[in-house]
Protein backbone atom coordinates (compact mmCIF):
# COMPACT_ATOMS: atom_id res chain seq x y z
CA UNK A 1 0.00 0.00 0.00
CA UNK A 2 0.97 3.93 -0.62
CA UNK A 3 2.15 5.81 2.16
CA UNK A 4 -0.03 9.11 1.82
CA UNK A 5 3.12 10.59 3.43
CA UNK A 6 5.41 9.82 0.75
CA UNK A 7 3.34 11.94 -1.58
CA UNK A 8 3.30 15.16 -0.78
CA UNK A 9 -0.57 15.28 -0.02
CA UNK A 10 -1.98 16.39 2.91
CA UNK A 11 -3.54 13.50 5.28
CA UNK A 12 -6.91 14.55 4.76
CA UNK A 13 -6.65 12.58 1.37
CA UNK A 14 -6.51 9.38 3.59
CA UNK A 15 -10.06 8.35 2.56
CA UNK A 16 -9.62 8.02 -0.87
CA UNK A 17 -8.35 4.51 -2.42
CA UNK A 18 -4.61 5.54 -2.63
CA UNK A 19 -3.78 1.74 -2.00
CA UNK A 20 -4.56 1.85 -5.96
CA UNK A 21 -2.19 4.47 -7.09
CA UNK A 22 1.61 4.77 -7.27
CA UNK A 23 3.08 8.04 -6.84
CA UNK A 24 3.64 9.20 -10.32
CA UNK A 25 0.09 8.87 -10.67
CA UNK A 26 -0.55 11.17 -7.51
CA UNK A 27 2.07 13.38 -8.73
CA UNK A 28 0.26 14.14 -11.63
CA UNK A 29 -2.75 14.71 -9.57
CA UNK A 30 -0.88 17.34 -7.91
CA UNK A 31 0.70 19.38 -10.67
CA UNK A 32 -3.00 19.20 -11.99
CA UNK A 33 -4.39 20.28 -8.79
CA UNK A 34 -2.21 23.27 -8.27
CA UNK A 35 -3.08 24.40 -11.85
CA UNK A 36 -6.74 24.02 -10.57
CA UNK A 37 -6.06 26.13 -7.92
CA UNK A 38 -4.81 29.08 -10.26
CA UNK A 39 -7.60 28.57 -12.04
CA UNK A 40 -10.28 29.19 -8.96
CA UNK A 41 -7.93 32.19 -8.13
CA UNK A 42 -7.98 34.08 -11.55
CA UNK A 43 -11.60 33.16 -11.85
CA UNK A 44 -12.33 35.33 -8.53
CA UNK A 45 -14.48 32.29 -6.45
CA UNK A 46 -15.00 33.26 -3.43
CA UNK A 47 -15.08 29.79 -1.57
CA UNK A 48 -13.27 26.90 -2.85
CA UNK A 49 -15.90 25.08 -5.16
CA UNK A 50 -15.75 20.91 -5.64
CA UNK A 51 -14.16 20.95 -8.83
CA UNK A 52 -12.56 23.56 -11.27
CA UNK A 53 -13.21 22.83 -14.85
CA UNK A 54 -11.09 24.00 -17.74
CA UNK A 55 -10.06 23.28 -21.02
CA UNK A 56 -6.63 22.72 -22.46
CA UNK A 57 -5.12 19.90 -25.37
CA UNK A 58 -4.00 16.72 -23.67
CA UNK A 59 -0.85 17.14 -25.21
CA UNK A 60 -0.13 20.17 -23.63
CA UNK A 61 -0.66 19.10 -20.55
CA UNK A 62 1.74 15.51 -21.44
CA UNK A 63 4.61 17.81 -22.64
CA UNK A 64 4.54 20.10 -19.38
CA UNK A 65 4.47 17.14 -17.69
CA UNK A 66 7.64 15.57 -18.70
CA UNK A 67 5.57 12.62 -19.77
CA UNK A 68 3.57 11.01 -23.05
CA UNK A 69 0.43 11.11 -23.95
CA UNK A 70 0.15 7.36 -23.50
CA UNK A 71 1.96 7.52 -19.97
CA UNK A 72 -0.68 10.13 -19.39
CA UNK A 73 -3.81 8.39 -20.26
CA UNK A 74 -2.74 5.17 -18.48
CA UNK A 75 -2.46 7.49 -14.71
CA UNK A 76 -5.95 9.49 -15.81
CA UNK A 77 -7.31 5.92 -15.98
CA UNK A 78 -6.52 5.62 -12.48
CA UNK A 79 -7.09 9.03 -11.30
CA UNK A 80 -10.64 8.69 -12.34
CA UNK A 81 -11.20 5.42 -10.91
CA UNK A 82 -10.53 7.54 -7.66
CA UNK A 83 -12.78 10.21 -8.56
CA UNK A 84 -10.25 13.16 -8.46
CA UNK A 85 -9.73 13.85 -12.17
CA UNK A 86 -12.20 13.69 -15.04
CA UNK A 87 -11.25 14.13 -18.63
CA UNK A 88 -12.91 14.12 -22.24
CA UNK A 89 -12.14 15.19 -25.39
CA UNK A 90 -14.07 18.19 -26.45
CA UNK A 91 -15.45 18.37 -30.01
CA UNK A 92 -15.87 21.45 -32.18
CA UNK A 93 -16.60 22.59 -36.06
CA UNK A 94 -13.54 23.37 -38.37
CA UNK A 95 -14.17 24.22 -41.74
CA UNK A 96 -17.09 22.31 -42.17
CA UNK A 97 -15.64 19.03 -40.25
CA UNK A 98 -16.42 17.66 -36.35
CA UNK A 99 -12.66 17.58 -35.01
CA UNK A 100 -11.31 17.64 -31.18
CA UNK A 101 -9.66 20.99 -30.88
CA UNK A 102 -8.33 20.09 -26.89
CA UNK A 103 -9.53 18.37 -23.66
CA UNK A 104 -12.16 19.43 -20.82
CA UNK A 105 -10.77 18.39 -17.88
CA UNK A 106 -12.69 18.11 -13.65
CA UNK A 107 -9.91 18.25 -11.53
CA UNK A 108 -11.44 17.50 -7.83
CA UNK A 109 -10.54 20.16 -5.48
CA UNK A 110 -11.90 18.10 -2.23
CA UNK A 111 -10.47 14.64 -2.39
CA UNK A 112 -11.15 14.30 1.64
CA UNK A 113 -14.77 14.21 0.93
CA UNK A 114 -16.86 11.67 -1.06
CA UNK A 115 -16.82 13.79 -4.02
CA UNK A 116 -15.95 12.88 -7.39
CA UNK A 117 -14.74 14.57 -10.60
CA UNK A 118 -17.40 15.00 -13.23
CA UNK A 119 -17.90 16.92 -16.17
CA UNK A 120 -21.00 18.04 -17.17
CA UNK A 121 -22.91 18.19 -20.02
CA UNK A 122 -23.14 21.46 -19.99
CA UNK A 123 -19.20 22.10 -20.17
CA UNK A 124 -19.23 20.91 -23.59
CA UNK A 125 -21.28 23.74 -24.55
CA UNK A 126 -18.79 26.15 -24.93
CA UNK A 127 -16.67 26.81 -28.17
CA UNK A 128 -13.25 27.42 -26.06
CA UNK A 129 -10.90 28.20 -29.26
CA UNK A 130 -10.66 28.87 -32.62
CA UNK A 131 -9.46 25.71 -34.41
CA UNK A 132 -9.49 26.77 -38.10
CA UNK A 133 -8.00 30.29 -37.09
CA UNK A 134 -5.36 28.32 -35.14
CA UNK A 135 -4.41 26.10 -37.59
CA UNK A 136 -4.22 28.70 -39.96
CA UNK A 137 -1.90 30.57 -38.00
CA UNK A 138 0.00 27.68 -36.89
CA UNK A 139 -1.48 27.78 -33.25
CA UNK A 140 -1.95 24.49 -32.70
CA UNK A 141 -0.36 21.76 -29.90
CA UNK A 142 1.88 20.31 -32.22
CA UNK A 143 3.48 23.30 -33.49
CA UNK A 144 4.27 24.65 -29.91
CA UNK A 145 5.34 21.39 -28.93
CA UNK A 146 7.94 21.81 -31.90
CA UNK A 147 8.94 24.51 -31.16
CA UNK A 148 9.48 24.45 -27.47
CA UNK A 149 11.75 21.23 -27.86
CA UNK A 150 13.90 23.07 -30.81
CA UNK A 151 14.25 26.35 -28.31
CA UNK A 152 15.09 24.21 -24.89
CA UNK A 153 16.82 21.07 -25.45
CA UNK A 154 17.40 20.60 -21.75
CA UNK A 155 14.11 18.47 -21.01
CA UNK A 156 14.23 20.30 -17.16
CA UNK A 157 13.95 23.35 -18.62
CA UNK A 158 10.52 22.95 -20.28
CA UNK A 159 8.71 20.24 -17.61
CA UNK A 160 6.98 23.29 -16.12
CA UNK A 161 2.98 22.56 -15.05
CA UNK A 162 2.73 26.40 -15.74
CA UNK A 163 2.94 25.57 -19.35
CA UNK A 164 -0.98 24.12 -19.11
CA UNK A 165 -2.41 27.87 -18.00
CA UNK A 166 -0.84 29.15 -21.11
CA UNK A 167 -3.86 27.43 -23.21
CA UNK A 168 -6.47 28.12 -20.50
CA UNK A 169 -8.82 30.82 -21.32
CA UNK A 170 -8.68 32.81 -18.02
CA UNK A 171 -9.02 36.14 -16.99
CA UNK A 172 -5.93 38.59 -17.73
CA UNK A 173 -3.53 39.43 -14.52
CA UNK A 174 -0.30 41.75 -15.31
CA UNK A 175 1.49 39.42 -16.01
CA UNK A 176 -0.09 36.95 -17.87
CA UNK A 177 1.03 35.96 -21.40
CA UNK A 178 -0.31 35.78 -24.72
CA UNK A 179 -2.88 32.48 -25.02
CA UNK A 180 -1.35 30.16 -26.74
CA UNK A 181 -4.15 30.03 -28.60
CA UNK A 182 -7.08 32.03 -30.18
CA UNK A 183 -10.41 32.39 -28.30
CA UNK A 184 -13.77 33.23 -29.82
CA UNK A 185 -16.22 35.74 -28.71
CA UNK A 186 -17.16 36.64 -25.35
CA UNK A 187 -19.25 33.54 -23.38
CA UNK A 188 -21.26 33.55 -20.57
CA UNK A 189 -18.50 32.31 -18.21
CA UNK A 190 -17.35 35.96 -18.62
CA UNK A 191 -20.01 37.02 -15.98
CA UNK A 192 -17.66 35.25 -13.25
CA UNK A 193 -15.18 37.47 -13.86
CA UNK A 194 -16.64 40.89 -13.40
CA UNK A 195 -15.68 41.59 -9.93
CA UNK A 196 -12.34 41.35 -10.70
CA UNK A 197 -12.53 43.56 -13.68
CA UNK A 198 -10.65 47.35 -13.22
CA UNK A 199 -13.50 50.05 -12.63
CA UNK A 200 -12.17 51.82 -15.27
CA UNK A 201 -13.27 49.18 -17.55
CA UNK A 202 -16.26 48.39 -15.32
CA UNK A 203 -18.94 50.25 -18.41
CA UNK A 204 -17.26 48.53 -21.31
CA UNK A 205 -17.03 44.51 -19.46
CA UNK A 206 -20.78 44.76 -18.95
CA UNK A 207 -22.03 45.96 -21.68
CA UNK A 208 -20.07 42.97 -23.47
CA UNK A 209 -21.13 40.67 -21.23
CA UNK A 210 -24.98 41.85 -20.91
CA UNK A 211 -24.77 41.63 -24.88
CA UNK A 212 -23.75 38.21 -24.47
CA UNK A 213 -26.28 37.18 -22.35
CA UNK A 214 -29.05 39.54 -24.37
CA UNK A 215 -27.92 36.99 -27.65
CA UNK A 216 -27.24 33.51 -26.29
CA UNK A 217 -30.87 33.97 -24.78
CA UNK A 218 -32.23 35.32 -27.86
CA UNK A 219 -33.59 38.16 -25.86
CA UNK A 220 -31.64 41.65 -27.39
CA UNK A 221 -34.42 43.59 -27.26
CA UNK A 222 -33.98 43.53 -23.64
CA UNK A 223 -30.44 43.98 -23.30
CA UNK A 224 -30.70 47.04 -21.17
CA UNK A 225 -32.46 44.41 -18.20
CA UNK A 226 -28.86 42.38 -18.35
CA UNK A 227 -27.00 45.59 -17.97
CA UNK A 228 -29.33 46.63 -14.42
CA UNK A 229 -28.97 42.71 -13.81
CA UNK A 230 -25.39 42.76 -13.90
CA UNK A 231 -24.90 46.46 -12.48
CA UNK A 232 -27.18 45.15 -9.44
CA UNK A 233 -25.13 42.21 -8.85
CA UNK A 234 -22.01 44.06 -8.98
CA UNK A 235 -23.56 46.59 -5.78
CA UNK A 236 -24.51 43.30 -4.21
CA UNK A 237 -20.76 42.05 -4.61
CA UNK A 238 -19.41 45.66 -2.82
CA UNK A 239 -21.86 44.50 0.08
CA UNK A 240 -20.37 41.31 0.70
CA UNK A 241 -23.00 39.18 -1.56
CA UNK A 242 -21.81 37.54 -4.88
CA UNK A 243 -24.51 36.22 -6.61
CA UNK A 244 -22.47 35.95 -9.98
CA UNK A 245 -22.21 32.20 -10.60
CA UNK A 246 -25.72 31.79 -9.09
CA UNK A 247 -26.44 33.76 -12.02
CA UNK A 248 -23.95 32.33 -14.24
CA UNK A 249 -25.45 28.98 -13.37
CA UNK A 250 -29.10 29.94 -13.93
CA UNK A 251 -27.89 31.37 -17.28
CA UNK A 252 -26.68 27.95 -18.35
CA UNK A 253 -29.50 26.25 -17.21
CA UNK A 254 -32.00 28.26 -19.89
CA UNK A 255 -29.36 27.42 -22.61
CA UNK A 256 -29.77 23.67 -21.84
CA UNK A 257 -33.17 23.92 -22.28
CA UNK A 258 -33.17 25.77 -25.69
CA UNK A 259 -30.98 23.43 -27.22
CA UNK A 260 -33.11 20.75 -25.77
CA UNK A 261 -36.39 22.45 -26.91
CA UNK A 262 -38.07 22.90 -23.76
CA UNK A 263 -37.05 26.83 -24.14
CA UNK A 264 -39.27 28.69 -27.01
CA UNK A 265 -38.40 32.05 -25.35
CA UNK A 266 -35.24 31.60 -23.38
CA UNK A 267 -34.93 35.09 -22.22
CA UNK A 268 -38.15 35.29 -20.60
CA UNK A 269 -38.05 31.65 -19.12
CA UNK A 270 -34.37 32.88 -17.07
CA UNK A 271 -36.36 36.39 -16.09
CA UNK A 272 -39.32 34.12 -14.96
CA UNK A 273 -37.33 31.68 -13.14
CA UNK A 274 -34.59 34.73 -11.50
CA UNK A 275 -38.01 36.18 -10.25
CA UNK A 276 -38.31 32.94 -8.14
CA UNK A 277 -35.03 32.56 -6.70
CA UNK A 278 -34.21 34.01 -2.77
CA UNK A 279 -31.56 36.52 -4.28
CA UNK A 280 -33.76 38.18 -6.54
CA UNK A 281 -35.82 40.86 -4.15
CA UNK A 282 -32.11 41.87 -2.76
CA UNK A 283 -30.87 42.52 -6.61
CA UNK A 284 -34.50 44.71 -7.13
CA UNK A 285 -33.18 46.46 -3.39
CA UNK A 286 -29.78 47.05 -3.23
CA UNK A 287 -29.06 51.14 -3.37
CA UNK A 288 -27.63 52.08 -6.69
CA UNK A 289 -24.41 53.37 -5.62
CA UNK A 290 -21.74 54.21 -8.11
CA UNK A 291 -19.21 50.94 -8.78
CA UNK A 292 -18.16 52.16 -12.24
CA UNK A 293 -18.50 55.36 -14.16
CA UNK A 294 -21.94 56.62 -15.17
CA UNK A 295 -23.61 53.78 -17.26
CA UNK A 296 -24.54 53.79 -20.70
CA UNK A 297 -28.43 53.41 -19.40
CA UNK A 298 -30.06 55.13 -16.04
CA UNK A 299 -32.38 52.73 -14.17
CA UNK A 300 -35.14 55.20 -15.82
CA UNK A 301 -34.59 54.45 -18.97
CA UNK A 302 -34.52 50.67 -18.55
CA UNK A 303 -37.59 48.59 -20.23
CA UNK A 304 -38.77 45.17 -20.81
CA UNK A 305 -38.77 42.73 -18.47
CA UNK A 306 -38.00 45.25 -15.47
CA UNK A 307 -41.48 46.90 -16.11
CA UNK A 308 -43.04 43.94 -14.16
CA UNK A 309 -41.45 44.49 -11.19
Amino acid sequence: MLDPQETGLPTSFLPLPVENLTKPTLDIYQALLEVAYTVSDRRGYKATPNQVCFFCPSEIVAYALGIGRTTLYRHLKLLKTAGLVDQRGHMTDCNGSTRCDGSLWAINLKPETSYQAKLKIEDFDYEYRDLAADIDNGKTAYAFIQEMKQSYTDKEQWVNSDLILDWIPLPPTAESTVLSMTVPSLDLEQILDIPQVDKRERNEVIDQVAETCAMRLADTSNINFYRWLLWQALRLYWQKEDVFFALYQALRRVQIDQREGYALKPGALFVSRLKQMEMWERLKAVPQTRVGSTPKQTPLEITGHLNDL
